[in-house]
């Protein structure tokens, strides 16, 4: 149980204050923003792509918790789920040019936080 909220409160860490910053500005943007262009400002921006690359690692390290009942998954879902699910959603096109073994992974914790 410690497990699972450590993980909620790490939420805030600030080294993904940059992917969660793009984030809402790609909520605000998403009409305007191609593909393309998500992929080019992640690649582009260095702190930026370590930022989205850290978030991912952490939705990342929460799917293995899942799978090894570290945690209380019903509670990361209700915490986390919708604002992952968004994140995921708006990083999809950089996490596709990802690789495959990456994007599996990617999927299985979307699969977990889906209502």
């Amino acid at each position: 149980m410690e497990e699972t909220f450590r993980l909620i409160e790490k939420w805030d860490d600030p080294h993904f204050l940059a992917a969660r910053k793009l984030s809402v500005a790609l909520g605000k943007e998403s009409s305007k923003l191609s593909p393309e262009e998500v992929i080019k400002k992640v690649e582009n921006d260095s702190e930026l792509r370590s930022s989205v690359s850290l978030m991912l690692n952490y939705f990342d390290f929460i799917r293995l918790s899942i799978k090894n009942e570290r945690l209380d998954l019903e509670i990361i879902k209700a915490q986390l789920g919708p604002v992952s699910i968004i994140t995921l959603d708006r990083f999809n096109a950089w996490i596709k040019t990802q690789n495959q073994i990456y994007q599996t992974d990617i999927a299985e914790f979307r699969k977990f936080m889906t209502p």
